[in-house]
């Protein structure tokens, strides 16, 4: 491609143009459409770089509610609870949204007879 004018600006255009035809000499059948039907494949062909890893997930905190339950649950593992010891409403209700904070204190007052480390009723 060569651009005949006088300007400066073409003719730097144009010594550029040719230094790249030099380091990179121009394939006349590069320019030519692709076969759609032909599948072959080129050996100079650069080969894509690996794809890096995918990073791993962050998991979200646990939440203070979540963080009550597993307390809580961990505590009822490891302490040998008599059914006497719990209190009726919890042996016999089914926990809603109603009654759910209730049952938490009631079942919280119950497992603190275990432990020495009290957990706040709320």
């Amino acid at each position: 491609m060569k651009i005949k004018t006088k300007s400066k600006f073409f003719s730097l255009i144009n010594n550029k143009y040719e230094m790249l035809e030099e380091q990179v000499p121009v394939d006349p059948n590069a320019m030519a459409p692709a076969d759609p039907n032909a599948a072959a494949v080129d050996p100079n062909a650069a080969v894509p770089p690996p794809e890096p890893p995918p990073e791993p997930e962050v998991e979200p905190l646990t939440s203070a509610a979540e963080l009550r339950l597993i307390t809580l649950l961990r505590k009822a593992m490891m302490n040998p609870i008599r059914p006497e010891e719990i209190d009726e409403f919890v042996i016999n209700t089914e926990p809603d949204e109603k009654n759910g904070r209730k049952m938490l204190r009631k079942m919280i007052k119950t497992l603190n007879t275990y432990s020495n480390k009290q957990d706040p009723i709320s």
